[in-house]
């Protein structure tokens, strides 16, 4: 596997170029404002979003995934369309040769394959680096997410209680290389 030192911290496909996260109060503002005009759907499927209630909260997320970077423990990267970020990708418990995707999108660009797009761009670097396998877990009743996954060729391995949201499933993912 290469060193992920190496790996590229901008990602471009047709319609979307993906930037490795910059913790500051431009960005934490504009993922605030997404995360405000959404907040009822994201966190849904997510509880993160639960304890993002201001821009310090959203700053101090962007910091950690910052750090995170310079560990070499994960790497988040931002999703943006016509200069204007639209969501997150990010891929992190990095183990030998497998990760995990966690990702997100604002819900008004819903729909028209922007994340299958970004996963799929990630997903060839990876692979180009040395990874083997790609980890995802989706809440069952996310089927906007359980569609882009298996649109982009993840087979589900398992279903289990969720851990995060009472009554509810995970659905786990898997995609080899």
């Amino acid at each position: 596997m290469k060193p992920l030192k190496d790996f590229p911290t901008i990602i471009k496909t047709p319609r979307l170029e993906l930037k490795i996260v910059q913790a500051n109060l431009e960005n934490a503002k504009e993922i605030f404002n997404i995360v405000e005009s959404c907040r009822d759907y994201l966190e849904k499927f997510q509880t993160q979003f639960r304890s993002l209630r201001c821009v310090d909260d959203v700053l101090n997320k962007l910091k950690k995934r910052r750090q995170q970077f310079i560990d070499k423990t994960g790497f988040c990267f931002f999703i943006y369309k016509d200069k204007k970020i639209i969501g997150r990708i990010r891929f992190f418990h990095i183990d030998n040769t497998q990760c995990e995707f966690g990702y997100w999108l604002d819900k008004s660009v819903n729909g028209h394959g922007f994340m299958s797009e970004a996963m799929n761009a990630l997903e060839q670097e990876l692979f180009k680096f040395g990874f083997e396998t790609i980890l995802c877990v989706v809440d069952e009743d996310n089927l906007a997410s359980r569609k882009c996954v298996e649109h982009n060729g993840y087979v589900l391995k398992q279903k289990q209680p969720s851990e995060m949201l009472y009554g509810r499933n995970d659905m786990f993912y898997e995609k080899h290389k």
